[in-house]
């Protein structure tokens, strides 16, 4: 977790219970722009028609065939948790080929459509359904693939992430969606063992859809919820950063304390967001309430069990800022000990986080000195 938060990480937090609800590896695509609009989309309506751009894989499908069951699964080539969805999404069509269950993968977000055959190539059997494309015409002439611009192009022109994902108000790949034997859409989440038990259930004949249907509306109402409280914390942390920019410290202080008692109260993210924007070496504030963001740092590392290298590495700078050097040594010598131990951070950004950490304790102790 870096203390530079951004206000989208932020709202992603505290979309946590959510998101793992739907299923823990999700990745989030691009969003695309001027879109145009499109009819809702929810559990126990008819399935949209299958627009597919180009089938990479397995004989093309013109359509939902009734008395069949389909599990389109979209996803992305850039998408780590949708690539490792794909050995499960082969063993479900293997487990149910014989039951009239169709699996297959439909590319979307995509930053190069180009990317996408290859990869399948490359994927041989292990990747053991049909997989196609999304309904992406040509890039206008002048863009070039791979940028921006052509990953917002195709975003926004795809037929299958416009009618499906977008309809359905998913924001995350990979997502699921089932269509039953009667054409209707059975299931909208993750590739997870909720698929797994609604797949189970249609196939042996007993899915209840009007519960299902509730269910995900339900859901749909607590994303809403979650978002709106999202928004509204961003806005109180673009406000105090906005302040302490502006040399507001009194309105700064002001913000800062609501936000640690009140939205943010708990949310170790949050909190050291407060705290590290007062404190950052780089954001030159030049009155700080120390106060304010030892309050802020503490919080957050007693919400983490004292247990995040850079929650503490904030804590130790707060202290530092204060004259407390014992007390910045104490916390920052565990703070590079918490990231060298951490076997979950990739080598690359653990070697650079120690270099940071173990740089501010040099200085520290050179100070004591």
């Amino acid at each position: 977790m870096r203390r530079t938060a951004t206000l989208v990480s932020v709202a992603m937090l505290i979309a946590a219970p959510l998101a793992l609800a739907q299923g823990s590896g999700s990745q989030k695509p691009a969003q695309p722009e001027n879109q145009a609009e499109v009819k809702s989309l929810t559990v126990g309506d008819k399935a949209p028609a299958l627009t597919v751009g180009k089938w990479i894989k397995g004989e093309p499908i013109t359509g939902f065939e009734k008395g069949r069951i389909y599990v389109i699964d979209c996803w992305a080539t850039w998408c780590g948790p949708c690539i490792a969805a794909i050995p499960h999404m082969t063993e479900t069509q293997h487990k149910y080929e014989d039951k009239g269950v169709t699996v297959m993968g439909v590319s979307m977000f995509e930053r190069d459509f180009g990317r996408v055959a290859p990869f399948v190539a490359g994927k041989g059997d292990d990747m053991g359904y049909h997989v196609a494309i999304d309904d992406v015409p040509a890039l206008p002439e002048g863009t070039e693939v791979g940028t921006a611009a052509a990953q917002r192009w195709a975003g926004q022109k795809g037929k299958m992430a416009q009618n499906w994902m977008t309809a359905a108000k998913r924001n995350f790949i990979p997502n699921i969606f089932i269509v039953d034997r009667e054409g209707r859409v059975a299931y909208i989440g993750s590739p997870d063992k909720n698929m797994d038990a609604a797949l189970e259930q249609i196939v042996a004949g007993t899915y209840d859809i009007k519960k299902a249907a509730a269910d995900f509306a339900a859901g749909q109402n607590a994303e809403v919820r979650v978002n709106t409280a999202a928004t509204t914390l961003n806005k109180s942390i673009a406000e105090f950063q906005a302040a302490l920019k502006a040399g507001e410290s009194d309105r700064a202080s002001r913000i800062g304390r609501d936000l640690i008692a009140g939205a943010g109260k708990g949310n170790p993210m949050v909190l050291n967001t407060v705290a590290w924007s007062i404190v950052d070496p780089e954001a030159g504030v030049k009155h700080k309430d120390l106060s304010l963001a030892l309050d802020a740092a503490t919080q957050a590392c007693e919400a983490t069990k004292w247990s995040d290298g850079a929650i503490l590495d904030t804590l130790a700078l707060v202290c530092f800022e204060q004259g407390n050097v014992d007390k910045a040594i104490e916390y920052q010598t565990k703070a590079v000990s918490l990231v060298a131990n951490d076997t979950e951070m990739a080598d690359e950004a653990k070697a650079q986080m120690k270099a940071e950490l173990q740089g501010r304790l040099d200085q520290f102790k050179a100070a004591k000195k």
